[in-house]
């Protein structure tokens, strides 16, 4: 593959090239996810989602991350948390709820 070349003459970086390495704004991150830029405040907020690198005032994000933080939540891997008072089943060391 022949060198890259950037607008200053520089050798591009081949890895950079790459669109897993593209840094996305929050609202270039929303639009990806197909998610408001609230939603994606909210990933970072909750830890789905971090920030690379800021421009200026501006939280940056790699697009491979978002992608990422997108697809883990709409197909979460793990089922939600139970919602009953019995966490763990009877064993054998373990009494059985009296109700």
């Amino acid at each position: 593959m022949p060198p890259q070349f950037s607008r200053r003459g520089i050798q591009a970086d081949p890895a950079l090239a790459d669109p897993s390495h593209r840094l996305l704004t929050t609202t270039e991150a929303a639009e990806i996810a197909q998610v408001s830029p609230a939603c994606i405040r909210q990933w970072v907020r909750r830890g789905y989602l971090r920030p690379v690198a800021r421009y200026g005032k501006r939280n940056l994000y790699r697009e491979d991350h978002v992608l990422r933080a997108e697809r883990d939540r709409r197909n979460p891997s793990t089922p939600p948390p139970e919602t009953s008072p019995a966490r763990h089943p009877p064993g054998p060391d373990r009494p059985t709820a009296e109700r």
